[in-house]
């Protein structure tokens, strides 16, 4: 005997994880450089400056990190494990900011599901 269950999760409102990721002196700090932080990629800035990547492209569930302490702050992380469906018709928000000392690296956004429907709008840039 099967049985199915259906679970449909519906956003209207926004999450928003804006300017919380790592703190100074933890995750991929870049130790007082000048460029930006890096994340899923290299970091902002030349070659000597920027940032390292780090985490997963598939799999990302760590928030962005500064680029040095005087630096702009990473963004957070948001994890949804939906399993089926889910609306969604808010912003889902993990936004760095910006900084004369380097700005900060965006954070993750990680949604599992089986489809994803709505006028959503995901951002994991600087705000």
């Amino acid at each position: 005997m099967k049985s199915l269950i259906f679970i449909c999760i519906y956003l209207k409102n926004d999450i928003f994880k804006n300017f919380v990721g790592f703190f100074s002196h933890q995750g991929q700090e870049m130790s007082g450089r000048r460029g930006g932080a890096g994340h899923g990629g290299v970091g902002g800035g030349a070659p000597d400056v920027a940032g390292d990547s780090y985490n997963s492209l598939y799999q990302p569930n760590q928030p962005g990190s500064r680029a040095n302490p005087q630096g702009g702050k990473g963004g957070g992380k948001v994890y949804l494990n939906v399993g089926s469906l889910m609306f969604n018709d808010g912003e889902i928000s993990v936004n760095a900011s910006a900084s004369e000392f380097g700005g900060g690296s965006g954070g993750s956004i990680w949604i599992q599901a089986y489809l994803i429907e709505g006028k959503s709008v995901l951002f994991l840039g600087f705000r």
